[in-house]
């Protein structure tokens, strides 16, 4: 009888802790999902002050080489962030002195979470300088980074016409 008591004490004790245990993994997972939602959030009012920026200009013609939102804190990080990123566009628009490169334009740094937003020209411009816009078309790419390595990224396509600014198309990004 002995047995059997200390049998089901061991039996109830396991199922105890693997209860805390998935409840504790519960917890984490619950977190996480509230703190890449929040990396969401951010991410998006970040590339939406940039393209503010950009609505609020007359002309364009200088933005991929010269426009700049607020202090921009340039970190070892987010130059080697940057050259990753020309690199990629490089490789996906091999056009000589049209390839688009990414400028960094706005950076924030709040409570862990580093948020990077660049703008480049658009791979249609065709007018062999990265650093100038002649046909109203650039790209904003917004990164936010958080604790234990989450990433969210998007890209924003912006169009600028006689009627305004328009964005072509909003997109996360991988």
């Amino acid at each position: 009888m002995m047995h059997v008591v200390m049998a089901l004490g061991m039996l109830a004790t396991s199922v105890a802790a693997g209860l805390a245990l998935a409840a504790q993994t519960e917890r984490q997972i619950a977190a996480t999902y509230r703190h890449t939602a929040q990396l969401g959030y951010l991410l998006d009012g970040s590339a939406e002050r940039v393209v503010t920026t950009l609505e609020a200009r007359e002309v364009w013609e200088d933005v991929p080489g010269s426009l700049t939102v607020g202090d921009v804190r340039i970190t070892a990080e987010r130059d080697a962030r940057t050259q990753a990123l020309n690199q990629s566009l490089a490789a996906r628009f091999p056009m000589g002195a049209d390839t688009p490169r990414w400028r960094l334009v706005a950076t924030s740094d709040e409570d862990d979470v580093a948020v990077s937003v660049w703008v480049a020209d658009d791979p249609a411009d065709r007018d062999g300088n990265h650093g100038a816009d002649s046909n109203g078309l650039l790209v904003v790419r917004a990164e936010a980074r958080g604790v234990r390595g989450a990433l969210r990224a998007v890209e924003v396509h912006v169009a600028r016409s006689g009627a305004g600014t328009r964005r072509l198309s909003w997109r996360e990004v991988w």
